[in-house]
């Protein structure tokens, strides 16, 4: 990722105007699907001026993105001279988003009658929600005094996985069966679905897991069996001794 440096493309009247680089920041600096993104930025204006209120094009979430595509913002404002002497700052704050997984270019466009002046911001890249490959991991609990999994995926779709799972453990085989709601319009971006589940007392080591969802189509009631299985492998690491502070 470049720095917040920023790349002046058209020159203005060296007789009157000057106008120096936004000094920029972006909250949160590596968002991800979903999140919103606040812009900010100061910058100077010499002589002194009457910003108006930024605008961004296109809109987001939606409007005219491709879920992880590239996309160009541009943000437009406007600065009216007031004809003193001296120069103004103006502070700005642009919320943007939600916003989805892709790559970013971000542009200022200042407009100081009848010049145009296109300031660089950034460029960035928005991570998806969760991997688009499944993911499982184990923990040893000192509370429950066995082993918590962890299970994440990405569907496609209204998702969300609900109800008491089904665990069933054979030596070093893990079979989850859990229920994966479905329903409404689907979106135009993956489902994050994550879950925990206990696994008790099992010994260290490493084992194979199948994650079974089965499809439950709302508003209907009936079970159209497994839709989808996982078949994933995850370490159950040897649990570290507990260290108290005194």
């Amino acid at each position: 990722m470049r720095g917040i440096a920023v790349l002046l493309f058209a020159a203005l009247p060296l007789f009157a105007q000057s106008v120096s680089n936004p000094d920029v920041q972006f909250s949160p600096v590596y968002p991800r699907d979903g999140q919103p993104l606040t812009i900010t930025w100061s910058q100077r204006v010499a002589p002194s001026a009457q910003f108006g209120t930024p605008a961004v094009d296109p809109l987001p979430w939606g409007y005219a993105y491709s879920y992880g595509q590239s996309h160009t913002i541009t943000i437009r404002q406007t600065a009216i001279f007031d004809g003193t002497a001296g120069e103004s700052t103006d502070h700005e704050v642009v919320n943007f988003g939600p916003i989805e997984a892709g790559t970013y270019s971000i542009f200022l466009e200042l407009t100081t009658a009848p010049t145009k002046t296109t300031f660089w911001l950034g460029d960035f890249v928005v991570a998806p929600a969760c991997s688009p490959d499944a993911s499982a991991s184990a923990t040893y609990s000192w509370e429950k005094s066995g082993y918590e999994l962890h299970f994440e995926d990405s569907v496609f779709g209204n998702s969300s996985v609900g109800g008491p799972p089904i665990v069933t453990i054979e030596g070093n085989h893990v079979t989850v069966e859990t229920r994966l709601t479905i329903g409404g319009i689907p979106p135009t971006r993956p489902t994050c679905v994550a879950a925990t589940v206990d696994l008790g007392n099992i010994a260290p080591g490493t084992y194979h897991l199948t994650w079974i969802y089965d499809e439950l189509v709302a508003p209907k009631t009936a079970w159209s069996g497994p839709v989808m299985t996982r078949e994933l492998t995850f370490e159950a690491p040897l649990p570290r001794r507990r260290t108290s502070r005194r």
